[in-house]
C-alpha cells in the first residue's frame, strides 16, 4: 500500500496491512424507497401483499425493512383515515364527559358515546372496529402484548415495529416472533389512546410522546416520519421495589463473608502491539465510547457504518442521524431516528437534541449519533455517561485534539456558565477512543478516504489541558501501533 500524500512519500506496505471492513457500495437508505406515493403518481404500485404481515409464516427470505414499511403504508386507506379522525373525535368526548365516573360506568358511558357517533357509519363491521378501539384504550389494555403486561417477569416491552416485539426479562432482551400487531395502524392506536388518557396528543405534529400508563408504568413512543420504520414504542414497567431485605438476599448490598465476581471487577488485559483492526475489535468489545474525526469528505461516515459491524449480538442500537444514511447490519437491533427539519412557516421542528432526549427512554444499550454539531453533544456526553456503553459519533475536525476542543465549544453553547476545566473533564471522561480520518490524494491513490491515527483521550492535566496520545500512527509508510498505553488502560484494563 503506498503511503497516503500527506505522509511526504510513497513507500510501499507490507501485505499484512490491516483494513476496516469493505461497507460496499453506497446506496440509498432502504427506508427511503418505503415512502408511500400517492394514488395515480408516476409508475404503476406494484400490489399490496394478500395477508397480513405474518413474516414468519411466509416462505423464502425475511422481507427488508423497506418491504415491511411498504405493506404498513399501503395497508392504510382513506377510510382508515377516516376512522382514526373518528376515533379521535370519540375519545376528546368520553375523555370530557366521564372524569368523574367509576370504572364500570365510565366504560358505559363510553360506548353509548361511541355507538352513538358511529352510527353514521354504513358498514356495521367498521362501527364494531371503531368501538372497541375506543373501549380497549379506555380500559387500559394494550391489546397484543396485554398479556405481557400481566406477566410479572417483564420489566420491558419494546415495540419496533408491528411484526417486532422484544422484552426484557431478567435483564435480558428476547424476541417474540408469536406477538405482533395487524399493522402500524394498530400500534398507532394504542398509543394515541393512552396519549389522549394523559391528555396528551400523538400525531403527525406531535410525533414524540412520553407519559404514564394508568397503572403507573411509563411509556414513550416515537412515529413516522421522526421513527423511520413506522411507529416504535417502549413500555418500562415498574415492579414493586425491594426492600432492604431483599435487596440484602440478593446481594445487592453485598455482606463482607459473600465472595462475588461482578462483571465491572473484571481486568482486560491490553491488546499490545496489534493490527489496527484487531485493537478496534477490542475496543468494541470493551465497549469504549469512539468519536470518528476528521475534515469534510475524509469518510467518518463511511466508517461509523462500517464500525457498526463490530457491535456486540444482543445489544439494542438506536439511531439518530440529521438524514438518514447509514446503514446498518440487517442483524443488528436497530431503531432509526431522524431529524424533521421546520415546515414553510418555520414550525414543527423535530432536532437531533429532542431525539436525543427522547432516545434515552427507547432502551438503548448503544447510541449512533451520525453527527454532533451543536447542542445535541452536550446530551450525547450525558448518555455516554449514563450507561450507554460504545456510543458514537462522528465531529468536524482537522485532529484528534481539535475534535475535543471543537467539543468544548458546542456543549459551552448548553452550559454557558461552566468553567472550560470543567468541560474538558466532563468530556475527557466521557470520551477515551478518537479515529482520525484524513483522504489520500496523492496521484492515482483515487481518493483513498483512510484512517490517519488512533488516539486516546487520558484526561486533563494541571492546568485543564486535554491529555491525548496516539497509540497508531503512521511510520514509514506503517500505520503502526506507537507502544503508548493509555493510563486508564493500565489502571482499569480499559473499562470505560
Amino acid at each position: 500500500m503506498a503511503a497516503p500524500k500527506w505522509l511526504g512519500g510513497r513507500g510501499s506496505a507490507a501485505a499484512g496491512t490491516p483494513q476496516l471492513p469493505d461497507p460496499g457500495p453506497v446506496q440509498a437508505p432502504r427506508e427511503e424507497a418505503a415512502r408511500p406515493v400517492a394514488a395515480g403518481a408516476g409508475a404503476a404500485q406494484p400490489a399490496p401483499p394478500a395477508a397480513p404481515a405474518v413474516w414468519a409464516d411466509r416462505a423464502g427470505p425475511t422481507p427488508t425493512a423497506a418491504e415491511r414499511l411498504r405493506f404498513w403504508s399501503e395497508e392504510t386507506s382513506e377510510e382508515d383515515d377516516e376512522d382514526r379522525r373518528l376515533i379521535a373525535l370519540i375519545r376528546r368526548r368520553v375523555f370530557d364527559e366521564t372524569q368523574d365516573l367509576g370504572e364500570q360506568e365510565r366504560e358505559e358511558r363510553a360506548r353509548a358515546v361511541a355507538r352513538e357517533m358511529v352510527a353514521p357509519v354504513k358498514s356495521r363491521a367498521r362501527q364494531d372496529r371503531i368501538v372497541e378501539d375506543v373501549l380497549t384504550t379506555l380500559s387500559g389494555k394494550m391489546g397484543p402484548v396485554e398479556a405481557l403486561m400481566q406477566d410479572p417477569a417483564v420489566s420491558e416491552i419494546l415495540i419496533n415495529a408491528p411484526d417486532e416485539v422484544y422484552v426484557e426479562r431478567g435483564g435480558r432482551l428476547q424476541l417474540l416472533p408469536h406477538v405482533r400487531f395487524r399493522g402500524d395502524r394498530e400500534v398507532r392506536n394504542l398509543v394515541e389512546g393512552s396519549a389522549a388518557f394523559a391528555g396528551r396528543k400523538f400525531d403527525y405534529a406531535s410525533p414524540v410522546l412520553d407519559c404514564h400508563l394508568p397503572k403507573g408504568d411509563r411509556l414513550a413512543a416515537v412515529r413516522y416520519p421522526v421513527a423511520r420504520r413506522g411507529t416504535c414504542v417502549s413500555i418500562r414497567r415498574f415492579a414493586t421495589m425491594p426492600s432492604l431485605g431483599g435487596m440484602l438476599q440478593q446481594g445487592a448490598i453485598p455482606p463482607r463473608d459473600r465472595r462475588m465476581n461482578p462483571s465491572f471487577l473484571t481486568r482486560v488485559p491490553w491488546p499490545g502491539d496489534v493490527d489496527v483492526f484487531d485493537f478496534l475489535r477490542w475496543v468494541f468489545d470493551r465497549r469504549l465510547h469512539i468519536v470518528v474525526s476528521g475534515s469534510t469528505s475524509s469518510g467518518k461516515t463511511t466508517t461509523l457504518n462500517a464500525f457498526m459491524e463490530l457491535i456486540g449480538p444482543g445489544l439494542r442500537v438506536v439511531i439518530i442521524e440529521d438524514s438518514a444514511e447509514l446503514q446498518p447490519p440487517p442483524e443488528l437491533h436497530v431503531v432509526r431516528l431522524e431529524r424533521r427539519p421546520p415546515n414553510v412557516e418555520g414550525r414543527g421542528e423535530i432536532t437531533l437534541k429532542d431525539l436525543l432526549v427522547a432516545s434515552l427512554r427507547l432502551r438503548p444499550d448503544v447510541i449512533v449519533v451520525g453527527e454532533c454539531r451543536r447542542d445535541e453533544t452536550a446530551i450525547m456526553l450525558e448518555a455516554m455517561s449514563t450507561g450507554h456503553d460504545g456510543s458514537m459519533t462522528t465531529v468536524h475536525a482537522d485532529s484528534p485534539l481539535d475534535a475535543l476542543r471543537r467539543m468544548v465549544r458546542m456543549v459551552r453553547g448548553t452550559f454557558p456558565d461552566t468553567p472550560t476545566s470543567e468541560l474538558r473533564e466532563y468530556i475527557a471522561s466521557a470520551i477515551k477512543i478518537i479515529v482520525h480520518m484524513r483522504r489520500d490524494e496523492s496521484p492515482g491513490a483515487g481518493g483513498l478516504r483512510m484512517i490517519e491515527r488512533v488516539s486516546a483521550v487520558e484526561g486533563v492535566d494541571a492546568d485543564g489541558q486535554f491529555l491525548v496520545g496516539d497509540l497508531y500512527r503512521w511510520q514509514d509508510g506503517y500505520l503502526r501501533h506507537t507502544g503508548h498505553v493509555p493510563g486508564w488502560a493500565a489502571q482499569g484494563g480499559g473499562a470505560a
